[in-house]
């Protein structure tokens, strides 16, 4: 499944960058995104599965070359510890709290073209 940005909304955001509008417009698109899309599952750090509860896109930098857009943004969402479901089990059911930072390299007429966990060193 190909991911892309609306190519016209994206030229328009990049030349408001870093303004307020230009960050809501990453942020909702990000936001749009299939979470199956991302890298959610490799950067759990609490449970053991990503909760199906949506998540929430923080734009922390947009940079343009020739060639590409990358948008480093971090993503907030939840996860589960799964346990085995029997009636003796003690595992919680609550979610836990899980944070995230991506990097998404954009062509310029929308299409994304990589979507990649930052780890600390990245």
């Amino acid at each position: 499944m190909t991911i892309s940005f609306d190519a016209r909304d994206l030229r328009q955001a990049l030349t408001a960058w870093p303004g307020s509008e230009a960050r809501r417009y990453f942020e909702l698109q990000i936001q749009r995104l299939d979470p199956a899309q991302l890298p959610l599952q490799q950067g759990l750090t609490q449970g053991s599965h990503v909760a199906d509860e949506g998540f929430a896109a923080m734009v922390i930098a947009v940079a343009a070359t020739d060639d590409l857009i990358t948008v480093k943004a971090g993503i907030g969402y939840r996860s589960l510890i799964a346990g085995c479901n029997c009636a003796d089990d003690p595992t919680p059911q609550d979610t836990l709290a899980e944070y995230c930072v991506i990097r998404l390299l954009l062509q310029h007429d929308g299409t994304v073209r990589q979507v990649e966990l930052v780890t600390e060193a990245g």
